[in-house]
């Protein structure tokens, strides 16, 4: 059975959307999702994942986020970026490649606009597919 890896992820973006294009015109964006593991008063630190996109998706986020926003990625797979630090050490960072992700859908309330209204927390069941 081949190795799989895919990762469903909801937080917020920690800064805008940073699109480029490659040399042959493909589009780039890259930005960082945080997410919080535990409550509120739990005290865990902020997690912080780097994510990429590429081609209209990557498009498609960079017209609909900005830092702050809500995103739920629902499919994206680990690749490992090495690069060169100041020093000239070699360094690499574990980048999460976007294939599918929504915006958070802003809950309606009762009052006049929808006034009041926050995002709902998407709920996962991350129980799902596992194999062990």
């Amino acid at each position: 059975m081949p190795n799989y890896c895919n990762l469903q992820l909801s937080g917020h973006l920690g800064r805008d959307p940073e699109l480029r294009y490659t040399p042959n015109g493909k589009a780039v964006v890259s930005f960082t999702v945080a997410y919080n593991p535990g409550k509120k008063d739990d005290n865990k630190p902020t997690v912080w994942s780097n994510c990429k996109a590429w081609g209209d998706n990557a498009e498609a986020i960079a017209q609909k986020f900005q830092r702050g926003a809500g995103i739920v990625i629902t499919s994206a797979s680990p690749e490992v970026r090495k690069w060169t630090d100041k020093d000239g050490k070699p360094r690499e960072t574990l980048e999460w490649i976007v294939w599918k992700f929504e915006e958070y859908e802003k809950k309606e309330s009762g009052g006049a606009g929808g006034a009041g209204g926050g995002y709902e927390e998407p709920s996962f069941n991350h129980d799902d597919d596992i194999p062990f």
